[in-house]
């Protein structure tokens, strides 16, 4: 879990590299080399976004696997193919809808288990108020 926050992290700090260098060159370069320089760090920090959203969409697939909930199928409204990593990732749809079933599946557990627990608390504070007398 702290991986994918330290390659998150990791990754916006580099994002936010790339667009910094990116201000500095449009600056200083000539006016010739604007549109290139300008391209070849949009392009970079494209990437990285993209890279950010792979990260994202795997996390989801690992916690949708280990709450045992059906990820969406690959169609064009759940997933999308990013041309700069050729990698498809979940849309923000996809993503919602693999969140919700995750907490649906949560809910559904704490729901079922919640009352049992709770019955047992009672009975164990009802035991020790009986022991303690």
């Amino acid at each position: 879990m702290f991986d994918y926050w330290k390659a998150r992290r990791n990754i916006n700090k580099r994002i936010t590299e790339v667009e910094q260098r990116l201000h500095r060159r449009v600056d200083v370069v000539s006016a010739e080399m604007v549109g290139y320089v300008a391209s070849q760090d949009a392009f970079e920090a494209n990437s990285l976004r993209a890279s950010l959203k792979l990260l994202e969409t795997e996390r989801l697939i690992t916690l949708a696997n280990e709450y045992d909930v059906e990820v969406p199928p690959m169609d064009d409204i759940h997933w999308t193919l990013d041309q700069s990593i050729l990698k498809q990732y979940l849309t923000e749809k996809g993503k919602r809808l693999v969140v919700r079933r995750i907490r649906d599946k949560r809910f559904a557990f704490f729901s079922r288990w919640g009352p049992i627990i709770a019955i047992l608390i009672s009975l164990l504070s009802l035991v020790i108020s009986l022991w303690k007398r």
